[in-house]
């Protein structure tokens, strides 16, 4: 037993150390890359995106994304480790009464799929609201002295409480959503301890026949069957906040990567010079920014220059 406890700590400390070294130079390349996507891209782009809000958005997200690659898949299959052993006891002790008992196992998966698809939504919305309420402040903050010039704080802090709420309500949504969904699933597992046994009860009663020990089921073999089935159920309910964690993570390295992969229109880095000769003529040209399209900036704009 004591060896057996030094090589679970022993490897406990490196499954832990390793991963979590992983997850943190994942995050340190993510927020490189990040940087560098964005120093890249053209000016039309920073008209439709604020750049005050994206160093809130690389440090949130970072987060999920180093949670979702670090202990979590780890954890995710040290629970599907324990529920397959448990179902393997318990089909082994008694396969006829295991198999009953599996009957709760489709309204959990259920319950783990609405839970995970329903907090994925809110957790991008969430985090997009999140990123515009930090950028209003960021932006509010730099320019302090003119906003107070111009008696503008009311107008800056309603900016920011406007996202800010919405974030706040998101998030109350979340956490509305896992919570129903953890409670309908322990609902679920105590509703398991019952039936699992009323089940064992009624197995005894009738005499049915135990083919793994050749004889009619006893309350040792019940209790077996239960406690390693309900173990394998436990385990399902402990993988329940991985898989949240592990969907958050998706999301924000969803929005981290359509920053991170998208090719500049117009490329700063592209390694060729251009030599110009002669001169530059703009006739009859039409500009609006891509936000405002309703707001003409140049009309039937020539020069020569």
């Amino acid at each position: 037993m004591v060896a057996c406890g030094a090589f679970v700590g022993l490897t406990g400390f490196f499954y832990w150390y390793i991963s979590l070294k992983f997850a943190d130079t994942m995050a340190r390349r993510t927020k490189e890359n990040f940087l560098e996507s964005v120093l890249k891209q053209e000016s039309a782009w920073f008209d439709a995106n604020n750049s005050n809000e994206l160093a809130a958005r690389m440090t949130k997200e970072s987060m999920s994304i180093c949670k979702a690659v670090g202990e979590k898949p780890g954890l995710l299959l040290q629970a599907a480790g324990m529920s397959i052993c448990g179902l393997t006891i318990g089909f082994t002790l008694g396969w006829s009464l295991a198999l009953t008992m599996l009957a709760i196992v489709p309204v959990m998966s259920i319950v783990g799929i609405i839970f995970s698809s329903a907090g994925a939504t809110k957790f991008a919305k969430s985090l997009k609201a999140y990123g515009q309420s930090a950028g209003y402040a960021e932006q509010a903050l730099s320019a302090i002295k003119v906003v107070v010039a111009f008696g503008m704080e009311s107008c800056e802090v309603t900016n920011y409480s406007k996202y800010l709420s919405i974030s706040k309500q998101m998030g109350r949504k979340l956490m509305f959503n896992s919570a129903l969904a953890i409670a309908l699933f322990i609902g679920c597992l105590f509703g398991s301890y019952a039936y699992g046994f009323f089940m064992g009860g009624l197995w005894i009663d009738r005499g049915y026949y135990n083919s793994a020990y050749g004889r009619v089921y006893q309350g040792g073999d019940i209790l077996g069957v239960f406690w390693g089935v309900l173990f394998g159920f436990f385990a399902l309910s402990t993988s329940i906040p991985h898989i949240k964690a592990i969907t958050e993570g998706k999301v924000a390295g969803k929005q981290t990567y359509d920053i991170i992969e998208r090719v500049p229109n117009i490329s700063p880095s592209s390694g060729k010079d251009i030599e110009v000769k002669g001169s530059i003529e703009f006739k009859d040209v039409n500009f609006y920014y891509p936000t405002r399209t309703d707001n003409m900036v140049l009309k039937n704009f020539s020069c020569t220059f």
